[in-house]
């Protein structure tokens, strides 16, 4: 009788500490599938968007009556890529620093959707000299230089 208890005990025991291995391993599965998914989605979205800038560089993209009358730098950024973007993803550096009190708007306000162009404000004067906008966004970025006299 002692060893059918003793191996009952130990039977047990192991469907126990089995069921508790084949828990771990089916969560952290599950967690490696969603890290994958969310990957891949990140790198769809990547793959599918594109954007230019369409500002004419031989002229001035500084506009003094931009910016509620306090002058700004204005680009306009045309979605070239296959799904509609959010404005509020794009990533601004002008002259290397990065601007995050940019006003955007989208002509007919219906969306930033592929062959739409987006108006682009930064606020404030840059100065004379030669100027760079970089606009990045899921990995899509494009510059333009520009002079100010």
């Amino acid at each position: 009788m002692r060893e059918s208890i003793v191996q009952l005990i130990l039977f047990v025991a192991i469907v126990s500490v089995t069921a508790v291995a084949v828990g771990t391993i089916v969560t952290q599965s599950g967690h490696l599938a969603d890290s994958i998914g969310g990957e891949s989605d990140r790198r769809v979205a990547s793959l599918e968007t594109d954007v230019d800038i369409v500002n004419d560089p031989a002229t001035d993209a500084y506009d003094p009556d931009a910016a509620g009358g306090d002058g700004g730098v204005v680009v306009y950024v045309k979605n070239v890529g296959d799904e509609s973007l959010e404005p509020a993803s794009l990533d601004v550096l002008l002259d290397g620093e990065y601007q995050p009190a940019t006003n955007t708007s989208v002509p007919n306000g219906d969306g930033w959707r592929p062959g739409t162009t987006l108006r682009m404000t930064i606020p404030g004067d840059p100065g004379a000299g030669s100027h760079r906008v970089l606009v990045r966004i899921h990995d899509a970025d494009a510059r333009l230089t520009f002079e100010r006299a």
